[in-house]
C-alpha cells in the first residue's frame, strides 16, 4: 500500500498532522467507531482526568488496530471531540506516548464540545486506517 502526504509549500507544515493524505488503489480500510475511555470491563478510565481519558481512547484505538492487522503506521485520518476546558495538548501527548510519531503522521480534526452526553466523560476518538 502506497501513502503519500499532500503538503503544500504555501500551507504550514506540522510534524504532528499531515494537511492531506492520499492512498492508493487498492486498499482495505477499517473505519473505527468513537472511543471513549472505557475499559474492556465496560469501566470509565480517569473519571475528571482529561489525560487519563485521552490514553484509555488511543489505547482502545490501539487494540483495534491491532485486532485487525493495522498498525499506527496505517492511521491516515482521526477525529478527537473533547469538551469544553480540556487541553488538547494532553491528548497530543497521549497519542505521542502509545503511538509515538508515525513517518506520516494521519490528518486530524479536534472538536470542543460542549458535553458528550455523561458529564464524566471527557473525549472521544475516532480513526480511519488503510492497508
Amino acid at each position: 500500500m502506497n501513502i503519500n502526504q499532500i503538503q503544500p509549500p504555501d500551507l504550514y507544515k506540522s510534524p504532528a498532522f499531515s494537511q492531506a493524505i492520499e492512498v492508493a488503489a487498492p486498499s482495505k480500510m477499517l473505519f473505527i467507531g468513537g472511543q471513549n475511555a472505557i475499559d474492556k470491563h465496560g469501566n470509565l478510565v480517569g473519571p475528571n482526568d482529561f489525560a487519563a481519558q485521552a490514553k484509555q481512547a488511543l489505547l482502545n484505538i490501539k487494540t483495534i488496530l491491532d485486532h485487525a492487522g493495522y498498525s499506527i503506521h496505517n492511521v491516515v485520518d482521526l477525529t478527537i471531540f473533547y469538551t469544553n476546558g480540556n487541553n488538547g495538548r494532553l491528548g497530543y501527548q497521549a497519542f505521542l506516548d502509545i503511538f509515538g510519531m508515525p513517518d506520516v503522521p494521519p490528518t486530524v480534526s479536534a472538536i470542543q464540545v460542549e458535553n458528550m452526553g455523561i458529564p464524566e466523560r471527557l473525549v472521544e476518538i475516532k480513526a480511519i486506517a488503510v492497508k
